[in-house]
């Protein structure tokens, strides 16, 4: 997600920074590279749902995270920017015409990425949550069904039988019957 989160930050930075100049930029700026990260993400994110199924299948249940929803948007996003920050000093030292230093992450409007990555932030949040929800239901579902356990019951009309019983027991012996006779 933060992958994901990053490169989409990235992409409509440079959107919102040079408009319909872009692509061009993108090019200039030595950005060619991020055509080829599209079907690793695409991979990643197919992994992604396949993990959640098989951890549904296997019975595991996501635990429920106890940050609260704020906390976790604004954790996504930091991770986000540091990911998109670190990507653009990279490219400024890697690529000739890539601004370099503070500039790379700032130059042309790239104080965006703040209010971007909070927006890709909340999107890794609901992200994820869908996805430990759906691992909760495959779960549920697919949990092997015990049979209720077997219990041994009386039946009620025995209930009148050997009631009487019960207080025999509990007294002293008596003599055996006199025979007749």
């Amino acid at each position: 997600m933060i992958a994901a989160g990053a490169v989409a930050v990235h992409q409509l930075r440079y959107l919102i920074g040079y408009g319909g100049d872009a692509s061009r930029a993108l090019q200039d700026h030595g950005h060619a590279y991020m055509d080829g990260l599209l079907p690793v993400l695409a991979l990643l994110a197919g992994l992604t749902v396949l993990g959640t199924i098989a951890g549904g299948l296997a019975g595991a249940r996501s635990p429920t995270a106890h940050r609260a929803p704020a906390i976790r948007v604004l954790l996504y996003a930091g991770a986000i920017l540091v990911a998109f920050g670190i990507q653009e000093v990279l490219e400024g030292v890697l690529f000739a015409g890539h601004p370099a230093g503070f500039a790379a992450v700032a130059a042309n409007g790239g104080f965006v990425a703040i209010p971007l990555a909070l927006v890709a932030g909340w999107a890794a949040l609901m992200t994820v949550r869908g996805l430990a929800s759906v691992e909760r239901r495959i779960a549920v579902a697919f949990a092997p069904r015990r049979p209720a356990p077997a219990r041994w019951r009386v039946p009620a009309w025995t209930d009148a039988i050997l009631a009487p019983a019960a207080p025999a027991r509990c007294r002293a012996a008596r003599a055996p019957p006199l025979a007749l006779g």
